[in-house]
């Protein structure tokens, strides 16, 4: 396959990493006329895709939507990107974390992640109130949700029951607030996923940042009392 001119951001970013079309299109879970089009000027690059790229490849997100190919690449972070950042991410990505440090880390990126989705849905949601068009934006969010839950996570009991609650049996008012509880469970759930993993850590948390984390080296209170 011929290369294509390095017209875009994508195409630059792909062939620092050394990847052909094809290979890009298989991280990114799109297809190679995708990758094609992007690169040549002929579709534009859309958020989702520029997301993904920057989740597979740590290269700023700014940056690729900028569309600029004099400008060198950089990381989120806004340093100078090189494909070491690359094999990094894509070390991260592949491997379970065999350290507590690891782990953690891991978390901090998880949040940051999530607390960009609920901007990005902040956002969507006050714009689609403006243009009259919030049913369609849930509509298709619950589907795009519905999607991913199926592919990405499969169907599990646990989160069967959480979805059902999300389903309001009564009207009235609903308050705003209810999404502290909602914060609170995402906190609360992936706290206890990062105890779970600490404790399979082979290099444990190191003391310093021990206190980063809610209720680590703690006994669970049915086992105090049953002491």
């Amino acid at each position: 396959m011929r290369p294509s001119p390095q017209r875009h951001t994508l195409a630059v970013l792909r062939t620092l990493i050394g990847f052909t079309q094809k290979e890009m299109a298989q991280i990114l879970e799109c297809s190679v006329p995708t990758i094609q089009a992007v690169e040549l000027g002929k579709l534009k690059l859309s958020m989702d895709l520029a997301q993904r790229v920057n989740f597979q490849t740590a290269v700023s997100t700014e940056w690729l939507l900028g569309g600029d190919v004099t400008d060198a690449p950089v990381t989120g972070a806004g340093e100078p990107y090189t494909k070491a950042h690359f094999e990094n991410r894509q070390a991260a990505l592949l491997s379970p974390k065999k350290s507590g440090t690891g782990a953690l880390a891991e978390l901090w990126d998880i949040r940051g992640m999530f607390i960009k989705n609920v901007k990005l849905l902040c956002i969507l949601y006050t714009e689609a109130y403006k243009c009259g068009k919030v049913p369609t934006v849930f509509y298709k969010s619950l589907m795009a949700s519905k999607e991913i839950f199926e592919k990405e996570i499969g169907e599990q009991p646990h989160i069967a029951e959480k979805l059902k609650a999300l389903t309001y049996r009564e009207l009235g008012p609903v308050d705003i607030f209810e999404l502290t509880e909602a914060l609170d469970q995402f906190e609360g759930d992936t706290n206890e996923e990062l105890r779970r993993r600490l404790k399979q850590a082979k290099e444990p948390l190191p003391p310093f940042l021990r206190t980063l984390v809610p209720g680590h080296g703690k006994r669970p209170s049915r086992a105090r009392k049953r002491k």
